[in-house]
C-alpha cells in the first residue's frame, strides 16, 4: 500500500471517529434533553396546577371583598407561576422544545408558564392596590345611584391591568391542549380559560370604568331608549322588539320614565332612516317602519338607529343611545337581586309563590304570559310591570351585586345584552367590545361566520326551538380557509301544540296552528363565499344576498311539532384569512356561549 493510500485510511478513520464522536456527544445532549424533561414537565405541571388553584381561590377572594386572604393567594400565585416559569426555562429546556413528539408540549408548557407568569406580575398588582376601593357595588347602582367619581378613579388601574392580560393571552390562546400529554392538558386548558376570562373581565371593567361615568351623566343627562326582545319570536339579533321604557341617567343617578310596548311605536308609512339595496334585499322596508321588525338584522348598531329614529318619529322622545337585554338575561339578573313579584300570580304557578325568579323567568316572559294573559293592553301592563320591577330592583342595589354584574357580563358574553350609543366617541370605544352587537365586516385575517333565525310567521312558537350549530376549519391553501359547517334545527313543541292558546301559535294563516317557519340565514366571512348548503342531505339554492361585505344565503323551514333538520355548509373563506375564525348566532331561549373560536386549519 503506497503511502499516499495509507494517509487516505487514517484521514478516513479519524473523520469517522469524529463523526461518532459527534453523533455520541449528539446522543448524550438529546438524552440529557429528554431526562431533563422528565424531570422538569412535571415539576413545571404541577405549579401549573398549583397556580390553576390559587388563581380561583384568588378570584373569589376579590368577588367577595377579602383583600387579606387576595393578598395571601397572590402570593402563593406568583410563587407557583414563577416556580413553573423557571423550570421551563434554559438552554436544555430550549433544545427539548426542538425535540420530535416531546417539543409541542414541551414549547406549551415554556409559552404559558412564560405568560402567566408576566401576567401575574404585571397584571394583578395595579388590581390589587385599588381592591379596598373595588367592590362590585362600584359598577352597580344603590339606592338608583352608581358611584361614577369611584369608578374614575379606579380606571387607571384596570387600564394597566387590561394591557398587560391582552398580551399576555394572545400566545397562549394558540396552544392547543389536544396536542399535550395527558397529564399536562386539564392545566393547560384550565389555565387558558381562567386568562382569557380575566382578560374579557378586566377588559370590560376598564372600558366600563372609563366609558360609564359619561354614559351615567357625569358631563350632562343621558337618556336611552331599553328593548325588551322576545326570543320566543325570534329574531336575528334575538327576538322580537316588545316591551321598552327610557332609562335617564344624570349624574349617577338613574331612573326608568317612560314605559311602552310595541303598539305604542305603530308602524310608519315610509322608512325613517334611508336603507341601503343590501337591506332592502335582505329585510325588506320592514327593517326600518316597523319597531317590531328593527331586530330582523344582525347588526345591533343599525337596529339601534331605526330603534331611536323610530321612537322618535311615535313619542317624540329623543334619546342618546339604545340597550337591549332579553329576558334571559332578566333571569341572570334575579339570580342577583332574589324573587320579584309581578302583579299577575296567573303567569306564575302557585308553586312559585306567584313570584318571578331566576329559574321561572324564562319560562313566565315567554311562555306563560302569551298562554294566559290576552293579547293587547293587560299583556303589555305585565311585561312593562315586570321590567319595571327587575330595574327596581337592580337600581336599588336589591342582593347580591356581585352576582348582579356577574349577569351583566353573561349576557354581553352571549350577546343578550348590548348597547350603542349616538355619541360617536364612546360608540367607536364600544365597538371593540363584546357588547355592541356589531356585525363584523372586514376583520383582516380572521375569518367571521354567522348563522342567524328569523320566525316567519306572526307566533311565539320559538320558546319550542332549539338549535346548535357547529364550524370546523377542514383545510388551507392559498391563504384560504376550508370551513364545514353542521346547524341542527329542532321543534320541542308538545304533539298537541295545535291547541296551545293563539296568542302561542298564532292564527294559522301561513302555517298550521303548533307549526312554525325558521328561516336560517348563513353569513359567510367577509370575502368569502357560501360553496354548498344542504338540509338532510338535499342541496339547496345558494342565493347572492350580501351584508356589510358577507355573502347571504338563507334557507326556510317548516318545522310541525318533533321536527328536526340538519343544515350542512361548506364555506371558504375570503383571501388572507387564515387565523382562528369566530361563529356568532342568534341567542334563544337557552343560555350558551357565543362568538365561538373556529381553529384554524392553517
Amino acid at each position: 500500500m503506497s503511502r499516499s493510500h495509507e494517509v487516505s485510511r487514517r484521514a478516513r478513520i479519524r473523520r469517522a471517529v469524529t463523526r461518532r464522536r459527534i453523533l455520541i456527544a449528539l446522543g448524550v445532549v438529546v438524552g440529557a434533553a429528554v431526562l431533563w424533561t422528565a424531570y422538569e414537565v412535571p415539576r413545571a405541571a404541577l405549579s401549573l396546577d398549583r397556580a390553576a388553584d390559587q388563581s380561583e381561590i384568588l378570584r373569589q377572594a376579590l368577588v367577595d371583598g377579602d383583600n387579606e386572604l387576595a393578598a395571601e393567594a397572590y402570593d402563593a400565585l406568583a410563587d407557583s407561576t414563577s416556580r413553573a416559569r423557571s423550570s421551563s426555562d434554559g438552554p436544555i429546556w430550549w433544545l427539548a422544545a426542538k425535540l420530535p413528539v416531546l417539543g409541542s408540549t414541551v414549547d406549551a408548557i415554556s409559552t404559558i408558564s412564560s405568560s402567566l407568569d408576566a401576567a401575574v406580575a404585571e397584571a394583578l398588582p395595579p388590581i390589587l392596590e385599588v381592591s379596598d376601593q373595588v367592590e362590585a357595588d362600584v359598577f352597580t347602582p344603590t339606592d338608583g345611584r352608581v358611584d361614577i367619581a369611584a369608578m374614575a378613579a379606579i380606571a387607571p388601574a384596570f387600564q394597566q391591568a387590561d394591557e398587560a392580560l391582552t398580551e399576555a393571552v394572545a400566545p397562549v390562546a394558540e396552544i392547543d391542549p389536544a396536542d399535550l400529554f395527558g397529564r399536562l392538558r386539564r392545566p393547560v386548558a384550565g389555565l387558558q380559560t381562567r386568562l382569557v376570562e380575566a382578560q374579557t373581565a378586566v377588559s370590560t371593567a376598564a372600558e366600563g370604568s372609563r366609558l360609564l361615568p359619561r354614559m351615567l351623566g357625569a358631563e350632562g343627562p343621558r337618556d336611552y331608549l331599553l328593548m325588551v326582545q322576545t326570543n320566543a319570536e325570534i329574531r336575528s339579533a334575538g327576538g322580537v322588539a316588545g316591551s321598552w321604557a327610557v332609562i335617564h341617567a344624570e349624574n349617577g343617578v338613574v331612573e326608568m320614565r317612560e314605559q311602552g310596548g310595541s303598539a305604542d311605536i305603530a308602524p310608519v308609512d315610509a322608512p325613517v332612516v334611508e336603507l341601503a339595496e343590501d337591506e332592502l334585499s335582505l329585510f325588506n322596508r320592514t327593517l326600518a317602519t316597523d319597531f317590531r321588525n328593527t331586530t330582523i338584522t344582525p347588526d345591533f348598531p343599525r337596529t339601534a338607529q331605526i330603534a331611536r329614529a323610530l321612537l322618535l318619529e311615535r313619542q317624540g322622545i329623543a334619546v342618546d343611545g339604545v340597550i337591549s337585554v332579553d329576558p334571559v338575561v332578566l333571569s341572570f339578573l334575579l339570580a342577583g337581586t332574589g324573587p320579584v313579584e309581578v302583579g299577575n300570580p296567573a303567569v306564575v304557578p302557585p308553586e312559585f309563590g306567584g313570584v318571578l325568579t331566576a329559574d321561572n323567568a324564562v319560562v313566565a316572559l315567554l311562555n306563560r304570559a302569551y298562554a294566559v294573559i290576552p293579547e293587547g293592553p293587560e299583556q303589555d301592563d305585565f311585561f312593562e310591570g315586570a321590567a319595571k320591577r327587575i330595574f327596581d330592583a337592580v337600581s336599588a342595589g336589591q342582593g347580591d351585586a356581585s352576582v348582579v354584574l356577574r349577569a351583566l357580563a353573561q349576557g354581553a358574553l352571549e350577546n343578550r345584552l348590548m348597547v350603542w350609543s349616538a355619541d360617536e366617541q364612546i360608540q367607536e370605544a364600544l365597538a371593540a367590545t363584546g357588547i355592541a352587537g356589531g356585525l363584523a365586516g372586514d376583520t383582516g385575517d380572521v375569518p367571521h361566520v354567522g348563522v342567524y333565525l328569523n320566525d316567519g310567521t306572526a307566533t311565539k312558537m320559538q320558546f319550542y326551538l332549539q338549535y346548535s350549530t357547529r364550524v370546523e376549519a377542514s383545510s388551507c391553501e392559498d391563504d384560504r380557509q376550508t370551513l364545514s359547517l353542521r346547524t341542527v334545527v329542532e321543534s320541542t313543541a308538545p304533539a298537541d301544540a295545535a291547541s296551545l292558546p293563539v296568542t302561542v301559535t298564532g292564527p294559522g294563516f301561513r302555517v298550521p296552528r303548533g307549526s312554525m317557519d325558521v328561516g336560517v340565514d348563513l353569513y359567510a366571512p367577509f370575502g368569502g363565499q357560501v360553496t354548498d348548503v344542504r338540509v338532510d342531505g338535499e342541496p339547496q339554492t345558494i342565493y347572492a344576498e350580501e351584508l356589510n361585505g358577507r355573502p347571504v344565503t338563507y334557507v326556510t323551514l317548516r318545522l310541525a311539532p318533533g321536527d328536526r333538520y340538519v343544515i350542512t355548509a361548506d364555506i371558504r373563506t375570503g383571501e388572507g384569512q387564515t387565523a382562528d375564525g369566530v361563529l356568532t348566532s342568534t341567542p334563544g331561549i337557552t343560555s350558551a356561549p357565543n362568538d365561538l373560536r373556529i381553529r384554524s386549519a392553517c
